[in-house]
């Protein structure tokens, strides 16, 4: 088996990717480490790496933005596995559990021969048709996510940056007017009109470094959650943001659930702010479905 490791380069602080490069060569001395500037770069060698009659895992070192356009690169059959190394890294811990880089960590990861097949999430925009793993939204949690990104160059953590973005988008935010249309499963369909505070369509359970929108969604079962907060007064707001790092919005008569979801499609006369896997955006109509399921790596059970 032929172990590739793509790097990120300007996937989060210089230090850490060093230290992890260093942790590989440890726990896999014919480690093929390969240091990428752009997405676009790594994506060109996962393509001419995993397209080999040779048996190979490729391994990213990223953060959740990353991983989509590497699946979109690599061979279908050819497991990925995910090593924590970005600024944000939500759906890691929905696949891993919170996690640590460390060499028992990537011992744990290397040495495994488990795989298994997870969800994604299909989104349709102005822009075009994209993947996501964890979580597609829009609204403020869009724009927290777009403020978040002028931060990228700085020492803050991610929950740090997400939470100064959040705070900014508090300033900032308006609420668009929408028409969203819900199906689900079943062909039951829902139509909501109004002003939206946040829309998330789930595979994992958490995004912008710790809020828990969906706690129970699990990335492997076929199923998706659309969780819609309705706009409120802006002084209600860090009350809404609490509840949500919590995960007691359940509790909120704000809050809608809506489960085993088929597609969300959202519009507006204004542009929408969206994002998906910490990757903002903006359209007038975003639709999120399920899209194909891809092979991730996943590290061996302990006893």
């Amino acid at each position: 088996m032929r172990n590739i490791y793509i790097v990120n380069k300007n996937a989060g602080r210089k230090e850490k990717t060093e230290e992890i490069e260093k942790l590989i060569k440890e726990v896999d001395p014919d480690a093929k480490i390969i240091l990428t500037e752009s997405i676009e770069s790594a994506q060109r060698e996962v393509t001419r790496l995993s397209y080999t009659a040779i048996p190979t895992t490729i391994y990213f070192v990223g953060g959740d933005g990353g991983l989509i356009p590497i699946i979109e690169a690599k061979n279908p059959k050819v497991p990925l596995g995910i090593i924590p190394g970005g600024t944000g890294n939500d759906f890691i811990k929905t696949v891993y559990g919170d996690v640590t880089v460390d060499k028992a960590f990537l011992e744990s990861l290397i040495l495994s021969e488990e795989t298994k097949l997870v969800d994604t999430i299909k989104i349709e925009t102005d822009l075009g048709n994209t993947l996501a793993l964890n979580i597609g939204s829009v609204g403020l949690s869009g724009m927290a996510v777009l403020e978040a990104e002028k931060l990228r160059n700085t020492n803050l953590k991610p929950s740090q940056k997400y939470y100064l973005g959040i705070l900014r988008a508090f300033l900032n935010y308006k609420s668009p007017f929408t028409d969203t249309e819900i199906l689900l499963r079943d062909g039951t369909v829902e139509k909501r009109k109004g002003k939206l505070l946040i829309g998330a369509f789930c595979n994992g359970k958490c995004f912008g470094g710790g809020l828990n929108i969906s706690p129970g969604s699990i990335e492997d079962d076929d199923k998706f959650e659309f969780v819609m907060v309705d706009n409120t007064m802006r002084l209600l707001w860090p009350s809404l943001l609490g509840k949500l790092k919590a995960g007691t919005h359940r509790t909120s008569n704000k809050v809608s659930f809506y489960e085993d979801v088929e597609s969300v499609t959202i519009t507006s006369n204004d542009p929408i702010i969206g994002e998906h896997d910490g990757e903002p955006y903006k359209s007038k109509r975003i639709k999120f479905g399920i899209g194909p399921r891809t092979l991730i790596k996943v590290p061996k059970k302990s006893n």
